[in-house]
């Protein structure tokens, strides 16, 4: 028995450290926080990849009257947020006067974008994860049990070490951290991707239909985006996903912007603009998001 309770005071206070000095960039938990207890208020928000989480300031993009909040997360996919909405997003939040959903070519390929949504569950609600717990054909249980608590989910050894290594996460500066946004800096220089591979899954593409259909029949009003990258045109001139979105966005009358092809700007050929070919930097976003409110209020007027 002793040994046993000096077992469990080990696991718990590991728990305890690991979940204090977590391992994940910090934003994941701000913007759980926000979308439980809804501490910021908003009337529309942002979903998507990487691309929008570092790539879209709020407060740059306000407009009269309204204030968004960013819930775009690194690696999401149309399964994510699917559950993600089903699950969580109605069940917390009040309805959006709008959604701003960022896509991209690569939305579809499961290898880039691998972000499940039962590996989050450190940050349900209790009785979203219990309810989640009971669907078993639904959900991933082992996923949601082994990511429900700091020691489970962060169980190799190098996380460990890095409980007396720690050492602050400068990719992410958390200063500039604006309503879900936060800016990622590489200290890298970027170099353009000349051709674009495609990996198309089904499973995910069919989800994304599924979601779409879901929020507009809700009532819900859409805008698709599509973030800029640095490089030339030329990559996207034959982007099967694009016309997905094309005849998405006219079967459901939703207003996109395709910041790569029609709306392109100066800020595609301008390097310092970026982290790597994909990802917006903190000047880059500044530059980007200004654009972005500008159209926007065009859309909107008339939306």
């Amino acid at each position: 028995m002793l040994l046993t309770l000096i077992f469990f005071l080990l696991v718990f206070a590991l728990n305890f450290a690991i979940g204090k000095r977590n391992k994940e960039p910090v934003h994941y938990k701000l913007q759980y926080e926000e979308l439980v207890n809804r501490k910021e208020g908003s009337n529309y928000i942002i979903m998507g990849t990487s691309h929008a989480t570092h790539g879209v300031r709020p407060s740059y993009i306000n407009l009269p009257e309204m204030i968004g909040y960013n819930f775009a997360l690194n690696g999401s996919n149309p399964e994510f947020y699917y559950k993600w909405y089903t699950q969580l997003f109605k069940k917390t939040y009040v309805k959006p006067e709008f959604i701003i959903f960022c896509i991209e070519w690569f939305l579809f390929d499961e290898k880039k974008l691998w972000r499940r949504y039962e590996q989050d569950s450190e940050y349900f609600p209790f009785h979203i994860f219990i309810d989640n717990l009971l669907d078993d054909k639904a959900y991933d249980i082992k996923m949601l049990l082994l990511n429900r608590f700091p020691f489970t989910k962060h169980k190799k050894a190098s996380d460990l070490v890095y409980l007396v290594h720690h050492k602050p996460n400068t990719r992410f500066p958390l200063d500039e951290f604006d309503r879900g946004f936060i800016p990622y800096e590489s200290g890298k220089h970027p170099n353009s991707v000349e051709d674009i591979k495609e990996l198309i899954s089904l499973k995910q593409l069919i989800f994304f239909v599924k979601l779409i259909d879901l929020l507009v029949n809700e009532g819900n009003k859409l805008i698709f985006v599509n973030l800029p990258e640095y490089g030339h045109i030329k990559k996207y001139e034959n982007v099967i996903s694009f016309d997905i979105f094309n005849e998405i966005s006219n079967n459901h009358g939703i207003p996109m912007l395709n910041y790569n092809i029609d709306k392109r700007t100066d800020i595609n050929q301008q390097r310092d603009n970026y982290s790597d070919w994909e990802h917006l930097n903190s000047k880059g976003s500044k530059e980007f998001s200004t654009v972005l409110r500008r159209d926007l209020a065009g859309i909107l007027s008339h939306y």
